[in-house]
């Protein structure tokens, strides 16, 4: 049986969900969630992101309006979709408030 909630559909072993249910056919296994997760979520990184942060002493280095000033994230300098890359010269430490509104930022200048 499948193991979905109401569900009678006979499922053959090892499968636990039916074809309508199975992890698949609901999303779950479609890729990465954004553009970017697929390369953030790499060992290489997580690396660079903790480096970052180590050089920046957890400081955030943009200070704007709404800054906490304890840095968490990391923001690429030039953004990756202008050319900009990885390296620990293209990133900077941010708090969450100023690397949320630089990327909105950047989001509306794309936009025209």
């Amino acid at each position: 049986m499948c193991g979905h909630q109401d569900c009678i559909a006979a499922v053959a072993h090892p499968a636990r969900f039916c074809d309508d249910h199975s992890r698949d056919s609901i999303g779950w296994n479609r890729g990465p969630r954004t553009a970017s997760s697929g390369r953030t979520s790499t060992r290489a990184w997580k690396l660079q992101r903790a480096k970052t942060l180590q050089r920046d002493n957890h400081q955030c280095v943009i200070r704007g309006q709404r800054c906490t000033v304890t840095a968490t994230e990391v923001d690429h300098v030039v953004p990756c979709h202008l050319g900009g890359s990885d390296d620990l010269g293209n990133l900077q430490s941010a708090c969450h408030n100023c690397h949320a509104s630089r990327t909105a930022a950047q989001a509306a200048a794309a936009r025209g």
